[in-house]
């Protein structure tokens, strides 16, 4: 993907992706060649010039604050896959015995990834950074262009990544950019920075419900949650090969792969259950409604979001791989390492099951439990 230079410019920069053996430790190359098109989707160059000497009394752009404009940013994190040989029934279980397990980068250690989700008329984005002396500097000299746009509703989102943060809690702000250019009335985001607390773990239930024909979603609340992303989607089929689907697990609001959207919503923080797409709901602000598949196996994930729009949980799935299988929240490949064997990872994601629901569902969708 090619990015439009603030200069007029544009520059294309590969990267590889990146496996270590635990999150602080080295890294080996894993498939690069495969996975070079799914970088491209997330990144900004990193061959960007090396900013110096910020300016310490530049601590304001020029626009003004969207509501409309939402700026999220987290840690880079890997995703974690583990190999076993199959004892037992075909199917994972309890039986089988855990050979290796691995952790897959999508950047190197360090980074911080951002997600600005936005609905003003801005077209492209730039992303700057708090320097320590509290002066803004931008994270590269190429503005953003989006990687998914609703057009329903006329959102669209922007994905970044600073590959070279300053300090353990950098800062961040984004620009809109109308007709490619900035002016008093540009839509800035929230400024926000990395949360200090290790990402959480939300465990959620998808199930198609027969009675009304919609996933009946319900999770477990996030303590200091401000509102919920949700995510319903599918892969496409132009998501090749294995190292693509084991990337999407990747820890991130939002998947913006080789992806289809059913729905996309903003979700108050007082509610933690509800029917995928109920049109009956006010609270609920969705980005894009689709018409889906009853019993279709899609992927549900849901970010925590806190006040100031930092990344505090994600459905990353149960800690025993076997148990996370029969949840829907990991993928397989089966005869990984010949047969009898096969590998799971994780999706940051759970499954929407076809199972037959004969409890009570609480109402047609109402806040808070079930």
């Amino acid at each position: 993907m090619t990015r439009g230079s603030i200069r007029g410019s544009t520059k294309r920069t590969p990267m590889t992706h990146r496996r270590t053996p635990d999150s602080r430790a080295g890294s080996r190359t894993r498939a690069a060649v495969a996975a070079a098109a799914w970088f491209a989707l997330f990144m900004i160059p990193a061959c960007a010039p090396k900013i110096t000497n910020v300016d310490a009394s530049y601590t304001r752009l020029e626009g003004q604050v969207s509501p409309d404009a939402h700026l999220i940013v987290w840690e880079d994190l890997p995703v974690q896959t583990a190999i076993y040989i199959d004892k037992g029934e075909p199917d994972p279980d309890a039986a089988d015995s855990l050979v290796s397990t691995d952790f897959v980068r999508a950047y190197p250690a360090g980074t911080v990834r951002g997600l600005i989700v936005d609905n003003t008329n801005a077209s492209r984005y730039e992303v700057y950074r708090y320097a320590s002396n509290g002066g803004l500097t931008p994270i590269a000299d190429y503005v953003v262009p989006p990687s998914r746009k609703w057009i329903g509703t006329q959102t669209e989102a922007y994905t970044f990544a600073d590959l070279t943060p300053v300090g353990s809690q950098p800062g961040y702000v984004g620009r809109g950019l109308v007709d490619g250019v900035a002016s008093p009335s540009s839509p800035l985001t929230n400024s926000t920075n990395v949360a200090s607390s290790p990402l959480g773990n939300i465990t959620a239930s998808a199930v198609w419900y027969p009675p009304n024909g919609k996933i009946k979603l319900q999770w477990d609340p996030v303590p200091g949650t401000a509102r919920y992303l949700v995510q319903v989607y599918s892969f496409r089929t132009d998501l090749q090969g294995l190292q693509d689907q084991i990337l999407s697990g990747v820890p991130a609001p939002l998947f913006t792969g080789k992806t289809t959207d059913s729905w996309v919503a903003f979700v108050p923080a007082n509610v933690n259950f509800l029917f995928v797409a109920d049109s009956t709901r006010t609270d609920i602000k969705p980005i894009i409604i689709r018409p889906m598949i009853y019993g279709s196996a899609l992927k549900v994930r849901i970010a925590a979001l806190d006040a100031q729009d930092r990344m505090i949980a994600l459905t990353m799935g149960a800690s025993n791989f076997a148990a996370a299988f029969a949840n829907g929240d990991v993928g397989i490949q089966r005869n990984i390492r010949g047969p009898g064997t096969y590998e799971l990872f994780s999706l940051g994601a759970t499954t929407a099951r076809d199972t037959i629901i004969v409890e009570d569902p609480g109402g047609p969708g109402g806040g808070g439990g079930n």
